[in-house]
């Protein structure tokens, strides 16, 4: 499907009866977030709960990435977003173009005087206001993610070009001795830059090679994490960490592909390090999480909304907000792990109330061990 073809005919033929409810989603404001990225249109749509989805913008190829398993080529979920897309699309090509996607997350944590009254719109209207955002977060170190990124995006293009869907392993060992010479001369940034091109490479292409024997998941998981360990290493007076927590939070969220959501998670629990850092994170986070949690029977919306719950809980419990008590009570009975952690918290305070939740869990969740920790035993 080429850019051009996104319109509302189109889509309507494609989505069939998929248009109707998706056009309501759009009006009810499900679309949340929607951009184009290396030629993927990507959205979150809010329907009970986050469904991330994708739509590959090549002409000739209609493929379309959504979690509710619809059987047709479109569902409600995607035509909400191509129908956001045939509304803003002259806007959404320019800001892509203009480093928008970039400048989403730079512009974060930036004082005032720093910004100098730059805004995510003037950047993506005007390229030299994206260099004067460039000249303010350092030109050198923004330029070494996107000059990574653009190279391992054409190393894995060559790849699949040369042998098809394959277990080759590319080499990366040059991107982390870039990486280690930036911290050797301990700029943790422009590491910090060059981990992030890696990881955000890797997981935009992992549809084009066969990773059965985790090597790339490895190295991905490397390159996140070394990432992490040079945010914290940066300077404490210009952390600046909110731009990565944005950043980390939308990949957290996008879940593609949906097994690396683990390790966005880990990071985002490594570097959310103070009050602020979690405070921030609840304000990107707590709009998404969901009203309810579907049953296990259907697995992976389950899963999705239950990770996006498990996330709450982590940032209300180090914000130590009595909300947190609320949430227990709210998903306990749906979310195997918020069970538990719900039993942990109850056993120093309600141990007959700890008892009898641990006794529902046992009930709704057998191949759990739902226990009551002692009286005066350290929680885990």
């Amino acid at each position: 499907m080429a850019r051009g073809e996104i319109t509302v005919g189109w889509i309507r033929r494609a989505s069939g009866e998929s248009f109707g409810p998706g056009q309501e989603l759009l009006d009810g404001g499900g679309v949340v977030r929607a951009r184009i990225c290396r030629n993927v249109l990507r959205a979150r749509v809010l329907d009970g709960t986050v469904h991330p989805v994708g739509a590959y913008l090549d002409p000739g190829r209609n493929d379309y990435d959504c979690i509710c398993r619809h059987r047709g080529k479109v569902c409600r979920h995607v035509a909400a977003a191509l129908l956001y897309a045939s509304d803003n699309l002259p806007e959404m090509i320019r800001y892509e173009e203009n480093g928008g996607p970039i400048a989403d997350h730079l512009l974060e944590g930036l004082s005032g005087g720093e910004a100098g009254g730059l805004t995510v719109r003037g950047i993506t209207d005007d390229r030299e206001t994206f260099e004067r955002l460039l000249a303010v977060l350092g030109k050198r170190e923004i330029l070494a993610r996107t000059e990574c990124a653009a190279e391992i995006d054409g190393m894995f293009r060559e790849l699949y070009n040369h042998y098809g869907w394959t277990t080759a392993e590319l080499d990366f060992g040059k991107f982390f001795r870039k990486a280690k010479g930036y911290e050797g001369r301990e700029n943790h940034r422009g590491a910090a830059c060059v981990y992030q091109g890696i990881s955000e490479a890797i997981s935009d292409n992992m549809e084009l090679v066969d990773d059965s024997n985790g090597y790339y998941g490895d190295t991905f998981q490397k390159a996140i994490e070394e990432m992490a360990r040079c945010i914290n290493a940066e300077d404490p007076g210009h952390p600046r960490k909110r731009q990565y927590i944005s950043y980390l939070h939308e990949m957290f969220i996008r879940n593609d592909p949906d097994y690396f959501q683990e390790f966005y998670d880990g990071v985002l629990r490594a570097i959310c390090t103070t009050k602020a850092d979690l405070e921030y994170l609840r304000t990107l986070h707590e709009p998404l999480v969901p009203d309810h949690v579907p049953s296990h029977d259907d697995f992976v919306t389950h899963y999705r909304a239950a990770t996006v719950v498990e996330m709450q809980e982590h940032i209300l419990k180090g914000l130590r907000d009595p909300s947190l008590e609320d949430l227990y009570e709210k998903y306990y009975q749906t979310v195997p792990e918020i069970c538990e952690a719900y039993v942990r918290s109850l056993a120093s305070c309600d141990a007959d109330r700890a008892r009898q939740v641990a006794k529902e869990g046992r009930a709704r969740f057998p191949w759990k061990k739902m226990t009551v920790p002692r009286a005066g035993s350290a929680a885990p």
